[in-house]
């Protein structure tokens, strides 16, 4: 008795000769061509989510600073959907695109102001 998966095993001669006739059936349907290496992943997902879809949920987020929590709402979608769609378009976290007005703005103003102050 030999190994359920075995390449020789019943299972396994029926697997091997559906393999076979699918080379076979490629082989007469185009020649020489047939015979190359074609790649079995799909080029496209069928559940992704609309491109017209992401663009709204990227478009939230830009002027409003909204979370994928609200996005998702607003969209009547699932909040785990929105997180995805704004990780696919690297936008980043919200806490980073909140300004935060204890760090400035980055400009130093006493450099621009006359050195001897203010003329009355």
């Amino acid at each position: 008795m030999s190994h359920f998966n075995a390449i020789l095993a019943p299972a396994g001669r029926l697997k091997l000769a559906q393999c076979l006739a699918r080379w076979i059936k490629r082989n007469v349907e185009l020649g020489a061509a047939g015979m190359q290496y074609l790649p079995s992943r799909q080029l496209r997902c069928a559940h992704s989510s609309a491109v017209r879809t992401e663009h709204r949920v990227v478009g939230l987020r830009t002027p409003r600073r909204l979370g994928p929590a609200k996005i998702a709402y607003d969209l009547h979608l699932n909040i785990s959907t929105g997180h995805r769609i704004l990780h696919c378009y690297h936008c980043p976290r919200l806490r980073f695109t909140i300004l935060q007005p204890w760090r400035g703005s980055g400009r130093n103003e006493s450099a621009a102001m006359d050195p001897l102050g203010p003329v009355k």
